[in-house]
């Protein structure tokens, strides 16, 4: 996402004021690689949030649940 564009950024910005030097494809790889590092970290994050929040929905649905099947039984 946004992390992605910021180190292309980086890169074109050396690259128009001519500071293209050898170590620019390491610098490159290293600054994709942490993109998809915090991509990644995003991922997980956004992932653990959409099940936290199944979780207590499902929690919510389960005590209710419970509670109709008392209301049932007496």
């Amino acid at each position: 996402g946004g992390s992605k564009y910021v180190g292309r950024e980086i890169i074109n910005l050396r690259q128009e004021n001519g500071q293209v030097e050898a170590a620019d494809a390491p610098i490159r790889r290293n600054i994709q690689k942490s993109c998809k590092r915090l991509s990644k970290q995003n991922e997980r994050k956004n992932k653990s949030q959409l099940l936290d929040a199944i979780t207590k929905h499902l929690h919510q649905k389960s005590t209710e649940t419970r509670e109709e099947l008392k209301g049932l039984m007496q």
